[in-house]
């Protein structure tokens, strides 16, 4: 083979060698026959892929991250689910429907979930009702026998609608003496004095012992209206007054005394029983007396007293004597019985 065919060939294997390149060959000097071989100049080999770049080695001072490295300091929490937007996931909110800050009783519930969010107590008596619309805190507001507006755990009286109007402690259903005090009996008959037509007449009542004298007159045999020392009578109604008595006036030898009759307090309602006999007298004459005297109006409790005069008169028919009415009257040891006035 020629030389020339020789390096034909070398070019044509070199070509197939790298992926179809033109190889060009300089002619060799002295041989002027051969024209050298020239590729295109459109003509340009494709450049080989290029391969990934491997990392640099890493260097002794330089440590490799940790696996479980945290996430910076400024990166986010994870979002977690908050359906009511209170700021609290939904796994940890204590009140679903609503902010888990707003407690306006303190009450350690969120108002939104709390039954009763002005009532720390939430309802203590279980009644349905919260404070402060509560009436009854110790009960259930429904409950009222008495129908007088206060439920029955907060009535003072629950069967007793006026709650105890005489204020004596005691309640209506149970009251003796509606219109008075139980405890003020003055007589101990059993009768509050408010409600005792005669709070005089029992065994506590003031006791006319007999005979009363004071030294000049003597008073006994008793009978207010046939009853003894007390008698009730209705106001107006005629009562017959009956004592036996003495009078020895020996301050007064020569005086013409005069007895006089009447309930005190009471003007115009007295008489006189007329001695008439001067002188002193060591054991005087014991007469009998009886008259009928009215009831005063006005209801109450009157002393029966006597007084002893010595001007010879009563004052009149009516023995209205002004002084028996001005506190001059007889003394209180001159009181012979009592004469009750009911209302």
């Amino acid at each position: 083979m020629s030389r020339s065919r020789a390096r034909a060939a070398l070019a044509v294997c070199l070509a197939l060698a790298c992926g179809g390149c033109l190889v060009e060959f300089p002619a060799p000097l002295g041989e002027a026959d051969q024209a050298p071989i020239v590729a295109p100049e459109d003509v340009h080999p494709p450049a080989p892929p290029p391969r990934d770049a491997a990392p640099p080695p890493p260097t002794r001072d330089a440590a490799p991250p940790p696996r479980d490295a945290a996430p910076p300091p400024d990166a986010a929490p994870p979002p977690c689910p908050d359906a009511d937007e209170d700021g609290t996931c939904d796994a940890d909110d204590r009140c679903p429907g609503g902010a888990d800050d707003i407690d306006g009783d303190a009450d350690g519930l969120p108002d939104t979930c709390d039954p009763c969010p002005a009532d720390p107590a939430n309802d203590a008596d279980g009644d349905g009702v919260c404070a402060p619309l509560d009436v009854c805190p110790d009960g259930p507001d429904d409950a009222d026998a008495d129908f007088d507006g206060t439920p029955d755990a907060c009535d003072p009286c629950p069967a007793d609608p006026f709650d105890d109007s005489d204020g004596d402690g005691v309640c209506g259903d149970q009251d003796r003496c509606p219109d008075g005090d139980d405890a003020v009996d003055g007589d101990a008959d059993g009768l509050p004095d408010a409600c005792d037509p005669c709070p005089v007449d029992g065994p506590a009542g003031p006791q006319v012992v007999e005979p009363v004298t004071d030294g000049v007159v003597r008073v006994e045999g008793i009978s207010i209206g046939r009853q003894r020392h007390v008698a009730t009578a209705l106001p107006g109604q005629g009562v017959l007054v009956s004592f036996q008595y003495a009078v020895a006036d020996c301050p007064c030898p020569g005086c013409y005394s005069w007895l006089e009759v009447g309930f005190g307090g009471a003007p115009g309602h007295l008489y006189c029983a007329h001695v008439g006999v001067p002188g002193c007298r060591a054991d005087p004459v014991r007469l009998l007396t009886q008259r009928w005297i009215t009831a005063p109006a006005a209801p109450g409790v009157y002393a029966l007293r006597y007084k002893l005069r010595r001007d010879y008169t009563c004052d009149g028919p009516l023995g209205n004597d002004p002084t028996w009415f001005e506190g001059v009257g007889p003394p209180a040891e001159a009181t012979i019985g009592y004469l009750c006035v009911p209302p």
